[in-house]
């Protein structure tokens, strides 16, 4: 998981989804890679209790970091738990990068990953329902592999910089022609 410290962002979901994971699979490791946000350190603290609490020996919190493609590179699943956004980067960041994910149905999400070709959708805020997705995944190396060669796709052919700023000069461009 990468994401700053906020509500909203799904912490608890994957929290709590890492734990009962954890009770079946001896070898998985999580990451929550991410800081708070001035104002919400709060917050934050309370996420490292709850994950004191469940236990999670194999849970690691990097705070920030500088190096994104490489932790990215060492993660096998990207999970992606946020109730809302406006554009997720960060899931752009790892699909780009052949990750498959487990991502909520939410908006900035659905206009960026698609359900059952890149990603594996699981309801808003429901963590036992991202816990069966991530297993579905952690199951199938084959679906890691299929998600993440399709991921990609979809990021060159939808979200490249140079594409989407293509399509946003076309557009100025025909309100500017029918504006004058």
């Amino acid at each position: 998981m990468l994401a700053r410290f906020t509500p909203g962002k799904g912490h608890e979901e994957f929290l709590c989804a890492a734990r009962e994971l954890s009770k079946e699979y001896a070898n998985l490791k999580f990451l929550v890679v991410g800081e708070p946000s001035r104002g919400e350190t709060e917050y934050a603290d309370k996420i490292k209790l709850l994950a004191g609490e469940y236990k999670l020996n194999n849970l690691i919190f990097t705070g920030f970091r500088g190096d994104i493609p490489e932790i990215l590179a060492a993660m096998d699943i990207f999970a992606f738990p946020s109730h809302s956004e406006a554009f997720g980067i960060a899931l752009v960041e790892a699909m780009a990068m052949k990750k498959p994910s487990v991502c909520s149905k939410a908006e900035g999400v659905l206009d960026i990953a698609v359900d059952g070709e890149t990603s594996y959708l699981f309801e808003n805020k429901n963590a036992a329902d991202l816990k069966a997705k991530l297993k579905l995944l952690i199951e199938s190396k084959e679906k890691q592999v299929e998600f993440g060669e399709n991921a990609r796709k979809r990021i060159l052919e939808n979200f490249d910089i140079e594409i989407v700023t293509g399509k946003v000069l076309k557009i100025y461009q025909a309100e500017m022609s029918r504006a004058y």
